[in-house]
C-alpha cells in the first residue's frame, strides 16, 4: 500500500508522487492528509506538515479538476 497510495518520502518525491497519481487517476479535486499517533510526536507532525504546505504544495499547485 506504501508503494500505491501513501505519499511518503521527500517533499520532491511527494510532489512526484502526486503528480504521477494525478496523471493515473485522470485529475482529482483535492488532497486529504491522515495523520494517527500525532500525539505521542507533535513536534514531528508539525514539521511534516510545513513542510507540505511550504514546500509539496507549490509544486502541485497548478493541478486542478480534471487532468488534461
Amino acid at each position: 500500500m506504501a508503494d500505491h497510495l501513501w505519499l511518503i518520502g521527500s517533499p520532491d518525491t511527494v510532489a512526484e508522487k502526486i503528480h504521477r497519481l494525478y496523471g493515473d487517476v485522470g485529475g482529482f479535486g483535492g488532497l486529504l492528509m491522515l495523520v494517527y499517533d500525532q500525539s505521542e510526536n507533535n513536534a514531528a507532525w508539525e514539521h511534516s506538515t510545513r513542510l507540505l504546505a511550504n514546500k509539496v504544495m507549490p509544486q502541485v499547485a497548478e493541478l486542478t479538476g480534471a487532468a488534461t
